[in-house]
């Protein structure tokens, strides 16, 4: 090696893979839950968006104003979520708006 020169510390091919294996780290940490979470959104979109079409617009806002309690029994079913007497009532007067908005 001459005086005053420069040298290249890490060859082309290593760099390379340090730089796949960081995109494949990358992949397996967020790019699988990314993608999880957008086909699961999309499809939960499509789905919802079919069988809206498919009834009336009267039925439709209800069962879509019954979502926050689906949410609600899903998080106590699945998550173990704990309700307090607020959740309750709230869940209680929504299904009774939608039942009243039904009958008539």
């Amino acid at each position: 090696m001459v005086r005053g020169s420069t040298a290249i510390a890490a060859p082309a091919r290593t760099t390379s893979a340090v730089t796949e294996n960081s995109l494949m780290r990358w992949a397996m940490s967020r790019g699988r839950p990314t993608f999880l979470g957008l086909l699961c959104s999309v499809f939960a979109f499509v789905v919802q968006l079919w069988a809206v079409r498919r009834t009336s617009a009267t039925r439709a806002s209800i069962l879509m104003g019954t979502e926050p309690v689906w949410a609600l029994a899903v998080g106590v079913a699945v998550g173990g979520e704990a309700v307090g007497a607020p959740g309750l009532v709230g869940a209680a007067l929504i299904v009774a708006a939608g039942a009243e908005t039904a009958r008539r």
